[in-house]
């Protein structure tokens, strides 16, 4: 089974030394805000009024015909309403290890991603927030910024993104163009089981980092998710939300159309 803890080493020893110092990353400081770790916060320097939510990849799950169960109506369920005790504070765990990754993919379109820090230079971020695996390409780490604990255009730290990895399995077979929809399909399936990446960042983390268990299956029965959804707040303010961990082999899918 594949451990994180060697991943981790692994892309530490890959990206070599740190060239650029934690100081030249941090930009337009200009206020501080005590219930942020005591740490200066970076200010009407972080606009992603025109970014926009790294899209996530559209999978076509293989539907089991006895398990399908038509949903009354024809319209759409209305969108939930923001549950406002789902919106994180950053000063506290575990969103003060979260921040926003962000990548300038041209000069006007910039995508945004969630990032937590699991070492104190090693953000965990998804796979498709730092490669396109359908044209097997990577994004430029020089138009890649980590900010730590951001909030409302804030944040206490811009990290500048060193180097990024993920694993090999995060791919498309060599002969994807030449295969049917249901093997591209299934290869889109197989490839997302591994839809996530580390970037090594060129500062130790200010609030420490979170904690994580590679082999955590049967080990625990709720976990945190957490993260900036574009549709809520502007995915300007981090949100929370606590649940119970299952495994969903067998789970009914609902139809609704």
């Amino acid at each position: 089974m594949f451990r994180i803890g060697l991943f981790v080493t692994a892309m530490i020893v890959a990206c070599g030394g740190l060239a650029v110092s934690a100081a030249e990353a941090q930009i337009g400081i200009d206020s501080a805000r005590a219930d942020i770790v005591g740490m200066p916060l970076v200010t009407s320097a972080i606009d992603i009024s025109k970014a926009r939510a790294q899209p996530m990849p559209v999978l076509k799950a293989p539907v089991d015909a006895a398990l399908v169960q038509q949903a009354p109506g024809n319209k759409s369920p209305s969108k939930p309403t923001t549950n406002l005790q789902d919106t994180g504070n950053p000063s506290v765990a575990p969103v003060k290890w979260v921040g926003l990754v962000m990548t300038k993919l041209d000069q006007d379109k910039i995508e945004y991603c969630t990032g937590q820090f699991i070492a104190p230079r090693i953000v965990l971020t998804a796979g498709h927030c730092v490669k396109n695996i359908d044209k097997n390409t990577w994004n430029d780490v020089n138009n890649m910024t980590f900010v730590l604990q951001f909030q409302n255009d804030e944040g206490s730290h811009v990290y500048k993104v060193v180097c990024t990895a993920a694993l090999d399995a995060f791919t498309h077979p060599a002969n994807y163009a030449s295969l049917s929809e249901d093997q591209q399909d299934a290869a889109d399936l197989a490839a997302h089981q591994n839809d996530y990446a580390m970037m090594l960042v060129d500062g130790d983390s200010l609030t420490g980092v979170m904690p994580w268990q590679g082999d955590w299956k049967g080990k625990w029965l709720g976990a945190t998710r957490v993260g900036y959804p574009g549709d809520i707040l502007n995915g300007e303010i981090v949100q929370q939300a606590h649940g119970i961990v299952f495994f969903a082999d067998a789970i009914p899918i609902f139809n609704i159309g």
